[in-house]
């Protein structure tokens, strides 16, 4: 037995994770797979996080540059993963397919995993990867530098609106009322008056589209005076609910006690 060394390499990033890391989502081999792995003497192994690697025996007799294809499935860690994802069309009861290599490293990911007219069998991955071990990718390992498929996924753009309209009657003056969002990653401009409702801008444009990775935990609060103010966590809009004649926009509704205001909360897909 010789020493075992890279084959191909698999990395999986997200823009909603930190270092893009995604923690979302597994590879793993399917049962073909593992008994071409046992013909082959091929090794599957996760190095990392969001990275796994086919390794080979340099001593042994190598693959089948003409006819072997590696099988290995994609699987979704957290069922959330959609809610997250910018991805048109995506049909959970689906099954996709993902063929390696396409000769570049770094792929869209949304763009080569592509949906088949079958549904999905019950325990097996959304995806099935297709790797077929060509003269090329047998060459680059065996020089030292085996090839990588990057799969990038990335966050949906939207824009929010937040509407505040006194449930009484009473008149806010926009001076006195401001909104935060307490992990201080996003900012908000001043705020203006409307015909019924205090707008509150999103940065410094209210028509500014900014990606938002994460649910923003938004407070509102009176700016005066200080010691009295008390701060009421917004509820983020959720899709599917009270939706309107315009596409792409989902209102939802909260009323807030401590300030009297009902709060409209529009999230429109960008």
């Amino acid at each position: 037995m010789g020493t075992y060394r890279p084959l191909y390499n698999i990395r999986i990033e997200h823009e909603y994770f930190d270092g893009n890391i995604c923690r979302a989502m597994q590879c793993r081999i399917s049962p073909s797979g593992q008994a071409l792995c046992h013909r082959r003497g091929l090794l599957f192994r996760q190095t990392g996080t969001n990275e796994w690697t086919i390794l080979y025996d340099d001593a042994g007799a190598g693959v089948d540059t003409l006819s072997d294809v590696l099988a290995l499935e994609l699987v979704m860690a957290d069922p959330a993963f959609v809610l997250y994802t910018q991805w048109n069309g995506f049909q959970p009861s689906s099954a996709y397919r993902l063929e390696l290599p396409v000769g570049q490293e770094t792929l869209e990911a949304t763009g080569a995993i592509v949906e088949q007219s079958a549904k999905r069998q019950i325990g097996k991955g959304f995806c099935t990867v297709l790797l077929r071990l060509t003269e090329e990718v047998f060459s680059s390992a065996k020089a030292g530098t085996p090839e990588t498929a990057c799969l990038q996924f990335h966050v949906p753009e939207y824009r929010w609106e937040y509407l505040f309209v006194s449930r009484g009657g009473e008149k806010f003056s926009p001076e006195k009322l401001r909104l935060e969002e307490c992990g201080g990653k996003l900012t908000f401009g001043r705020i203006w008056q409307g015909s019924a409702a205090y707008r509150f801008p999103r940065k410094d444009s209210p028509a500014e589209t900014v990606r938002v990775p994460a649910p923003p935990d938004i407070r509102h609060r009176r700016r005066q005076p200080p010691q009295t103010g008390v701060a009421a966590q917004c509820g983020t809009a959720q899709a599917g609910r009270f939706p309107e004649q315009s596409p792409g926009v989902t209102p939802a509704v909260m009323l807030f006690l401590d300030c009297n205001p009902l709060h409209i909360t529009r999230l429109l897909n960008h």
